[in-house]
């Protein structure tokens, strides 16, 4: 080393390790103890060519194996750009990171002395480059361009939170002989991948579960270099290779070669030696599948950050984000892993989707508030044609039983359904109209209704404002028209020109007359005329659907006929929603401008009138667009006494009736069998009210309470309209398990009897036990994630029983 370096070094030195005298680091002479004992290499070896990203999930990942991984990194370019002589050009003056000091500062050092030190040194336990910020630096950054992740590890659950939040995860690491990682298990749960572009490096595991004094070095043994890789080969590795080391903790030992990645599950303990100059990268991360301890880690470790974390989580990964509320961080991670069996982030191919139906129960008033929340996001808008045409071939694909993307998730596959619901029309699967959209309808009838509420007085502004409203429902009517039933433009023409007259003559005539009212009355008069244009636009924009009627299908969606009676109970229910999304954003704000412009900052500003209503418009439009469209199912019932006399009496003829349609809607309270009999649970569920209410686990103690009523629906905390229920014992938390309207039975050869009920990501069993005694339920709990069990002891449990 010449003369700059050695002071430069020094320097360093007396910074990063101020434990230790200069002369202290060459005190045990390790450069000349080059005796290595021969090393019997226990790693499983895996070609990345033969092993797919699913299989290494379920042999390496998920059961927490380590592995080293072949020919996975062959095409980096780091291979060609990361020797000592290129790096030494391109970063000579670069200050990369070698230890911290007392006070926890980064000391840095220049490329070009920590190379002529790294290639000159007999140092026991040499300085250890391991920069974790070249990844922020302009200049530092360009080493990123090196290298990829490997295929196996491209999912990173931290980048959620953002690059400056998350912790420290990615370093680049030059090593001189002798240097290395002390005995340590990565931080917060996380697994690593670490990648050897150049030099040998010497590895040591152990299982999660070994004891921390049976591994680590003690201050006696190891005195002030105890914390050093090279100290624990020499005073604990020859303790591992003797006979009374215990067997339950093997260790695991291996040489990684250039080129070879290994993999390090969360948890395993390992010490690293680099037996020549290596240069490599390694990162830390997080992924679906080790996701429960590092988030149980994650709220201990790092509370402020795991709030961001499930905010992020709630709007990106919400599958992930109700697996955290149900983990217990003060409980011992170990632990949860060995009780909680948890399917993370479960992928499409390994589901099975029904993708023309919502993704939520359409049979509650909830379930459809959730499905138009999302298809009506004016967020949806700002999709690209790219990102819309991407949305729409992965829906088509998969309609087609085909997945391009072999790691795609059941979340992608839903947001990329309600990216396509929200642009491309139900029948004819064509492209609509921007404004026509639902996702348009917030930011469009804002503006409009803004308008229509500060310009009420004058006739010309009347006039004009109720012809652009009229304007934009006549075409999101005719952009969500029927594809069955298309509408011809002559007939658009005239129900659009009727409709603007009628919500014009509306709004001139209550105008004129509620001059003798109070003045806030003809506030009112634009939610009136609207109201009376809804009554008139729609019946006569889709009025072929009535003169002609709507396709009407059996529960077993076969299409029996069309029937003008269905079409008009559609729309009459069309209507009342419609009217019920401008109830709010024509009603309220007009009170609150009432009392507004009588202020005297409102006088002077009168410009504010317009921009404040238009605000009030959009924070009600919010929410009453998707929970006013959330009114009445989609795809709705009717009796068939109701329906128009030539089908009801074909229908009558095939031997349809009411009350074969009222059996069906009990269906899981009711059951025949041919072999054993009947059975019939009516007598047990109650109206509006769970028969079992707040029972506690006597099998799986989980800290939750269970209500279960079948036959009819009840409504607990947040379950609406459920059959089954979870609540935690504080009241904080419910969960709906279960619905009435997804069930099924399962009768076993032996006549046992389950009733097996799912709801979204959840499934419900409820084992039928004969028994004369009085009913009870037994709740076995929780047996995995969003997998309950439950037993119904009645004397209706039995064949003939009630």
């Amino acid at each position: 080393m010449n003369s700059r370096t050695i002071k430069r070094i020094n320097a360093v030195k007396v910074k990063a390790r101020s434990e230790l005298k200069l002369e202290d680091w060459t005190k045990n002479d390790y450069y000349h103890d080059t005796k290595i004992k021969p090393i019997n290499d226990k790693l499983e070896r895996i070609d990345a060519r033969n092993v797919t990203h699913e299989e290494f999930i379920e042999r390496y990942e998920r059961p927490g194996i380590p592995v080293m991984i072949q020919h996975s990194i062959d095409s980096w370019p780091a291979f060609d750009k990361w020797t000592t002589t290129r790096l030494g050009k391109k970063y000579r003056n670069q200050k990369f990171k070698v230890g911290e000091d007392d006070s926890g500062h980064s000391v840095k050092i220049k490329m070009k002395y920590f190379l002529d030190y790294a290639e000159n040194n007999q140092d026991d336990s040499p300085l250890y480059l391991f920069d974790s910020s070249f990844g922020e630096h302009p200049k530092r950054r360009r080493l990123m361009e090196d290298y990829d992740i490997p295929e196996y590890f491209t999912e990173d659950l931290f980048h959620l939170v953002g690059e400056t939040r998350r912790p420290p995860y990615r370093w680049w690491c030059i090593g001189p002989a002798r240097s290395g990682t002390g005995i340590h298990i990565d931080p917060l749960g996380t697994s690593a991948w670490n990648a050897l572009v150049a030099g040998r490096k010497r590895w040591c595991l152990f299982p999660p579960d070994t004891p921390r004094e049976l591994v680590k070095t003690t201050h006696i043994e190891g005195g002030k270099q105890k914390d050093e890789g090279i100290t624990w080969f020499k005073v604990v590795y020859p303790k591992t290779q003797t006979s009374l080391w215990p067997k339950e903790y093997p260790c695991i030992e291996t040489i990684q070669h250039p080129g070879e990645v290994i993999f390090v599950p969360g948890g395993w303990w390992h010490v690293v030696q680099n037996m020549d100059l290596t240069i490599a990268c390694t990162q830390n991360f997080c992924s679906s599948v080790n996701f429960p301890v590092v988030w149980s880690k994650t709220v201990k470790g790092r509370p402020k950050m795991s709030q961001k974390f499930m905010a992020a989580l709630k709007r990106k990964r919400p599958d992930l984000a109700r697996i955290a509320e149900k983990i217990d961080s003060n409980t011992d991670y170990g632990i949860q892993l060995a009780n909680i069996s948890i399917k993370m982030a479960e992928l499409v191919k390994d589901a099975n989707i029904k993708i023309d139906d919502p993704r939520y129960d359409q049979n509650t008033y909830t379930g459809r508030a959730k499905h138009f929340f999302l298809t009506t996001n004016p967020l949806n808008l700002l999709a690209s044609g790219k990102q819309l045409d991407e949305a729409k071939q992965i829906v088509e694909d998969y309609r087609h039983g085909i997945i391009a993307k072999r790691d795609l998730s059941v979340d992608e596959l839903w947001r990329a359904k309600y990216l396509y619901d929200s642009a491309f029309h139900p029948d004819t699967k064509e492209k609509m109209f921007l404004a026509g959209r639902m996702s348009a309808q917030v930011p469009c009838n804002m503006t409009i209704t803004g308008f229509m509420l500060t310009f009420y007085k004058s006739t010309p502004a009347i006039i004009f404002w109720q012809w652009i409203n009229q304007s934009f429902n006549a075409i999101v009517n005719y952009t969500n028209r029927s594809g069955d039933k298309p509408i011809s433009n002559q007939d658009l023409a005239k129900s659009y020109a009727i409709a603007t007259s009628a919500a014009t003559a509306t709004a001139l005539g209550l105008k004129a007359a509620v001059t003798k009212l109070p003045p806030i009355a003809a506030r009112f008069v634009p939610f009136a005329a609207v109201a009376g244009a809804n009554c008139v636009n729609l019946p006569f924009m889709r009025y072929n659907e009535i003169r002609d009627g709507i396709a009407v299908f059996d529960e077993n969606g076969k299409r029996v006929g069309e029937s003008s009676n269905a079409a008009k109970k559609a729309i009459s229910q069309v209507v009342l929603s419609r009217i019920g999304m401008a109830v709010p954003g024509m009603i309220i704000p007009p009170i609150i401008m009432n009392f507004l412009e009588k202020k005297e900052f409102m006088r002077r500003r009168t410009w504010l009138n317009s921009p404040i209503q238009i605000a009030l418009c959009g924070v009600f439009l919010v929410f009453a667009t998707p929970m006013c469209c959330a009114l009445f199912p989609q795809k709705s019932s009717i009796a068939v006494s109701k329906l128009d006399p030539k089908l009801r009496e074909k229908l009558l003829h095939d031997g349809m009736n009411d009350n074969q349609r009222k059996c069906e809607s009990n269906k899981d309270c009711k059951y025949k069998d041919g072999r054993f009999g009947r059975i019939d649970l009516l007598s047990v569920g109650l109206k509006n009210t769970p028969a079992f209410r707040n029972l506690p686990s006597t099998v799986r103690p989980d800290g939750y309470l269970y209500s279960y009523n079948p036959c009819y629906p009840f409504t607990e905390a947040a379950c609406m309209d459920v059959a089954g229920c979870q609540i935690s014992k504080d009241g904080e938390q419910s969960f709906p398990i279960a619905t009435q309207t997804a069930m099924s039975w399962s009768v076993t050869p032996a006549g046992n009897v389950s009733l097996i009920y799912t709801y979204n990501q959840r499934m419900l069993t409820v084992n039928l036990i004969c028994t004369a005694e009085l009913d009870q339920l037994e709740i076995d709990g929780e047996y995995e994630l969003n997998k309950y069990s439950m037993s119904l002891l009645s004397r209706c449990s039995c064949w003939n029983g009630c």
